[in-house]
Protein backbone atom coordinates (compact mmCIF):
# COMPACT_ATOMS: atom_id res chain seq x y z
CA UNK A 1 0.00 0.00 0.00
CA UNK A 2 1.40 3.36 -1.02
CA UNK A 3 1.18 6.60 0.90
CA UNK A 4 -1.37 8.08 -1.52
CA UNK A 5 -3.63 5.06 -0.89
CA UNK A 6 -3.37 5.62 2.87
CA UNK A 7 -4.18 9.32 2.48
CA UNK A 8 -7.16 8.52 0.28
CA UNK A 9 -8.52 6.05 2.85
CA UNK A 10 -8.04 8.55 5.66
CA UNK A 11 -9.96 11.18 3.68
CA UNK A 12 -12.77 8.69 3.13
CA UNK A 13 -12.96 7.89 6.85
CA UNK A 14 -12.90 11.60 7.73
CA UNK A 15 -15.78 12.39 5.35
CA UNK A 16 -17.81 9.52 6.85
CA UNK A 17 -17.19 10.85 10.36
CA UNK A 18 -18.42 14.31 9.33
CA UNK A 19 -21.59 12.77 7.87
CA UNK A 20 -22.30 11.12 11.23
CA UNK A 21 -22.46 14.59 12.84
CA UNK A 22 -19.22 14.18 14.72
CA UNK A 23 -17.02 17.13 15.56
CA UNK A 24 -13.26 17.04 15.17
CA UNK A 25 -11.51 18.02 18.41
CA UNK A 26 -8.13 17.85 20.09
CA UNK A 27 -7.49 16.32 23.48
CA UNK A 28 -4.71 18.16 25.32
CA UNK A 29 -2.70 16.58 28.12
CA UNK A 30 -0.32 18.64 30.26
CA UNK A 31 2.07 16.64 32.45
CA UNK A 32 2.39 17.86 36.06
CA UNK A 33 4.15 21.23 36.36
CA UNK A 34 6.51 21.17 39.34
CA UNK A 35 6.88 24.93 39.81
CA UNK A 36 3.77 25.90 41.80
CA UNK A 37 3.64 29.54 40.70
CA UNK A 38 3.97 28.59 37.03
CA UNK A 39 1.36 25.85 37.45
CA UNK A 40 -1.12 28.25 39.09
CA UNK A 41 -0.61 30.89 36.40
CA UNK A 42 -1.14 28.38 33.58
CA UNK A 43 -4.16 26.71 35.21
CA UNK A 44 -5.82 30.10 35.92
CA UNK A 45 -5.28 31.25 32.35
CA UNK A 46 -6.63 28.00 30.93
CA UNK A 47 -9.56 27.34 33.26
CA UNK A 48 -10.18 30.73 34.84
CA UNK A 49 -10.84 31.63 38.42
CA UNK A 50 -13.14 34.61 38.86
CA UNK A 51 -13.69 34.93 35.10
CA UNK A 52 -13.84 32.42 32.24
CA UNK A 53 -10.54 30.92 31.15
CA UNK A 54 -9.28 30.24 27.66
CA UNK A 55 -10.89 26.78 27.57
CA UNK A 56 -14.37 28.14 28.35
CA UNK A 57 -14.03 31.01 25.88
CA UNK A 58 -13.16 28.51 23.13
CA UNK A 59 -16.07 26.17 23.98
CA UNK A 60 -13.73 23.52 25.32
CA UNK A 61 -14.45 20.82 27.88
CA UNK A 62 -12.40 20.41 31.05
CA UNK A 63 -11.76 16.78 31.93
CA UNK A 64 -9.25 17.39 34.72
CA UNK A 65 -6.71 20.04 35.67
CA UNK A 66 -4.28 18.44 33.24
CA UNK A 67 -6.62 17.31 30.44
CA UNK A 68 -9.18 19.08 28.27
CA UNK A 69 -10.83 18.96 24.84
CA UNK A 70 -10.85 21.85 22.36
CA UNK A 71 -12.66 22.10 18.98
CA UNK A 72 -10.21 21.61 16.11
CA UNK A 73 -10.84 25.12 14.75
CA UNK A 74 -9.61 26.63 18.02
CA UNK A 75 -6.80 24.29 19.06
CA UNK A 76 -4.05 26.49 17.60
CA UNK A 77 -4.86 29.23 20.15
CA UNK A 78 -4.30 26.89 23.09
CA UNK A 79 -1.23 25.39 21.44
CA UNK A 80 0.24 28.89 20.91
CA UNK A 81 -0.45 29.83 24.54
CA UNK A 82 1.25 26.69 25.88
CA UNK A 83 4.23 27.02 23.54
CA UNK A 84 4.66 30.72 24.42
CA UNK A 85 4.81 29.73 28.11
CA UNK A 86 7.20 26.81 27.38
CA UNK A 87 4.79 24.22 28.77
CA UNK A 88 5.15 20.61 27.61
CA UNK A 89 1.96 19.04 26.33
CA UNK A 90 0.59 16.26 24.16
CA UNK A 91 -2.31 16.48 21.75
CA UNK A 92 -4.51 13.78 20.32
CA UNK A 93 -6.99 14.19 17.48
CA UNK A 94 -10.40 12.84 18.48
CA UNK A 95 -14.03 13.00 17.33
CA UNK A 96 -17.02 13.70 19.58
CA UNK A 97 -20.75 14.06 19.08
CA UNK A 98 -21.95 17.59 18.33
Amino acid sequence: MEIKDIIQRLQTVESQLKKQKLQECYLFYIPPIKNISVRNRIIRNLFGRSRPGLIQRLNGIKISSSMFIIPAEEHHKVKSFLEANKIKFSTYRIWKEK
